[in-house]
Order: structure tokens, then sequence, then C-alpha cells
């Protein structure tokens, strides 16, 4: 059996740097991480890290965009998928509540930036989150049809719920004893979708 050809072992160190970097940056910030740390975690050195990002910002932002990625791959498989309109919604409640588990350090790390009005991570967002948004905007506005009344506030409902398991992620344990166990997104997406379509 031959060596692993160098793109696909790039790739590895890549994915690993990412999720060490995720790690990092969640529990300590951008400030506090240190790439040394971030190098040591992923099993290579800090000059191998700069091969990769040549600079911590750099590897923030792909952290960053990787998770944005990734969540926006989630989704658009569930909004065009065949299912009904009722079980592609759920899909994409139940989408958001895994990427949460998945990637509590990485939320905390967006949370921490925004707080602190990062030019870099304002971009970021507008640039790969608020497209995100419009097109779920649309998958709701589309599914629910003329039931939905062309004045409710579909984006602001949908930020709601997005908002709200940000800042619970980012709290930690805090989040989950303020909450008291889970979200209940699904029910509350319920919720609002019944509330803005009775008449």
């Amino acid at each position: 059996m031959g060596r692993p050809k160098a793109s696909s072992v790039d790739e590895a160190t890549r994915e690993r740097l990412l999720g060490a970097a995720a790690r990092a940056f969640g529990s300590v910030g951008f400030s506090g991480a240190r790439l040394e740390d971030i190098a040591a975690e992923a099993g290579i050195r800090r000059s191998s890290l700069l091969y990769h990002f040549d600079s911590k910002q750099t590897l923030y932002t792909a952290v960053l965009e990787h998770a944005f990625g990734e969540l926006e791959r989630r989704m658009e498989v569930t909004m065009s998928s065949a299912d009904s309109f009722e079980a592609r919604h759920r899909s994409l409640v139940e989408g958001m509540i895994v990427f949460e588990h998945e990637h509590r350090p990485l939320l905390q790390v967006l949370m921490r930036s925004l707080l602190d009005h990062d030019a870099s991570s304002a971009a970021l967002l507008e640039r790969s989150f608020v497209p995100l948004v419009d097109r779920i905007e649309h998958f709701m506005r589309m599914g629910a049809g003329d039931a939905l009344p062309e004045a409710f506030p579909v984006r602001a409902a949908i930020l709601q719920q997005i908002v709200g398991h940000l800042v619970r992620s980012a709290m930690g344990p805090a989040g989950e004893m303020l909450w008291r166990g889970e979200a209940h997104s699904w029910t509350l997406a319920q919720a609002l979708l019944r509330g803005a379509t009775r008449p």
C-alpha cells in the first residue's frame, strides 16, 4: 500500500487544525488562543500550522467560514428535499439543534466576536450567514403559502430562534441551567407558525 497523496494529508491536517482552532477560540476567545497550542492539539508544529494558515486571523476566519459552509450545506439539503413542507420544516429546526451541539465551541467564538464588534466577523456574517437567513425566510414563506400573513415577521421569528441557540450555546452550563434542558426549538417553531396561520 502506497503513501497517501500529499493533498489528502494536507486536507486531513487542515481539518484537524480547524477543529483544534474552533475549540481554542471557543474556550478562550481570539486574543487568548495561541497558535502553538492549536498546532500541538492538531499534532503538528507551529511552523506547519503557518504553512496552512498564514496568521491567527486567517485561521479564525477559516474556522467560521468552515462552520457556516457546513450549516449552509445541511440547510440546503433539507430545504430542497422532496418531503412535505412540515417534514422539511422539522428537519430544518432539528438540523440547527444538531449543529448547535456539534459546534458549541464555534458558536461561542461567534458570540464573542460579535459582542466585541469585530469587523472581520461582522463582514463574514454578512457574506455567509445573512444569505442563508434570506433563503430560510423564503423557504418559510413559500412553504406556508397564502396561509402565512404577509405582515407576519418571519425573519424575526427565525432570528429569535437562532439567536436563542447562540446565546444558550455560548453560555455553556449556565445556559443549560437557565433553559432547564432543551431549548424546545421545534415546539416553538410549530407554535409560531400555527399562530401566524391562524385566522
